[in-house]
């Protein structure tokens, strides 16, 4: 079950080959793992982590967009271990809603059968309907819905393979999906999680941190930083308020670098498709 992605096999694969976003050091992102400016409070770890990030810094991360060629806009987000497809269809008709005045956006989320070390059954799991509410929303309002009256923007999103930080990076895959499919947006919706590990909080948590006992809770934002707007945020677990907003000073420093890769995938893809359709003299 993953409605219109079942033709992904068929995908051309060149286009997964992982690739690291560089940009120069005064944007704060490195060649391997993307640091986001450090936060002022005493409760971020400057000790490395297991994998040798530090506190404030992003997994390595490739983005890309146009993977699916029958889709209206499509996108595939990797960061690190943890593997996002999108692919976006319409705005269209659709005899399933009422009349409105304006557009909806909703939202298919979908663990694919091999993503987790228990494999998943057909059909949607309540978690997946969950994270499917909660993806439509955000996204939601970052879209100019009103210029797509009695029409339907339809995203299924597709976890190939789950390492921790799962929510934040479909979120991200699922708006820059929007934005390829050149639909009409306020601005794009870029999504970090944060975690915090006994008196320290770490950004972009993995799986092994998000299950290890001395995880005290979570911070999830999805955030539109050309508006300075938060479309959604999420908290679990007791987390004392100091520590509360560390973890919301890294997860908008890191959704500040996750909009910058988004911008510059969007531009990498523009410029290769003008070079296709420029005829050599």
């Amino acid at each position: 079950y993953m409605g219109p992605l079942n033709g992904l096999l068929s995908t051309n694969m060149e286009t997964y080959k992982p690739r690291v976003v560089k940009q120069d050091q005064k944007d704060g992102i490195k060649s391997e793992s993307s640091s986001s400016s450090s936060s002022s409070s005493s409760a971020v770890s400057s000790l490395p982590r297991h994998d040798g990030r530090l506190a404030n810094q992003l997994r390595p991360t490739f983005m890309t967009v146009g993977v699916i060629s029958h889709a209206s806009g499509s996108a595939y987000v990797e960061i690190n271990n943890t593997k996002v497809l999108c692919g976006v269809y319409g705005p269209r008709q659709s005899g399933k809603f009422s009349y409105s005045e304006t557009g909806k956006f909703v939202c298919d989320f979908k663990y694919a059968p091999f993503a987790l070390e228990q494999r998943r059954k057909r059909g949607q799991e309540p978690d997946e309907r969950s994270y499917s509410v909660v993806i439509s929303e955000a996204i939601a309002m970052s879209i100019q819905l009103d210029k797509f009256p009695k029409s339907v923007l339809e995203a299924y999103v597709v976890v190939l393979q789950c390492d921790g930080s799962v929510l934040s990076a479909a979120m991200t895959c699922a708006s820059l999906a929007v934005a390829n499919a050149g639909i009409d947006m306020y601005d794009m919706v870029a999504a970090t999680s944060a975690a915090c590990l006994g008196d320290a909080c770490m950004l972009d948590p993995c799986q092994t941190e998000e299950k290890s006992k001395e995880c005290k809770g979570q911070l999830l934002i999805a955030y539109m930083p050309s508006l300075k707007q938060i479309s959604y945020v999420s908290q679990s677990g007791a987390v004392p308020p100091q520590q509360v907003q560390s973890m919301s000073d890294l997860c908008l420093n890191g959704c500040d670098k996750v909009h910058t890769m988004m911008k510059q995938s969007l531009e990498f893809a523009f410029l290769k498709k003008l070079q296709s359709q420029i005829k050599p003299e």
